[in-house]
């Protein structure tokens, strides 16, 4: 899970420097290691993951990448921390 934060970190890096093609091939290495913890979670967890993937879908439907930093910064990273620990 150590490696999805290096991910996170690298996606927002990708974010601030408007490496968009980055970026994207960067969440699909993100969502293969989620792939891998899925059996892990609980439905409730799977629902909260769900939500943010969703949330992150839209802000990169809408281009709206400053939105996509925030869910990974503030929501994702913090639900991703939790699972950690």
């Amino acid at each position: 899970m150590n490696y999805i934060l290096v991910l996170i970190d690298s996606i927002q890096e990708s974010i601030f420097n408007y490496k968009i093609n980055e970026l994207k091939s960067i969440i699909g290495k993100l969502i293969i290691e989620i792939d891998k913890i899925m059996p892990n979670l609980n439905d409730d967890e799977i629902q909260i993951l769900n939500n943010l993937l969703e949330y992150i879908n839209i802000g990169m439907q809408n281009q709206d990448y400053l939105f996509v930093a925030d869910v990974f910064h503030y929501d994702f990273r913090a639900f991703i921390s939790l699972k950690i620990n």
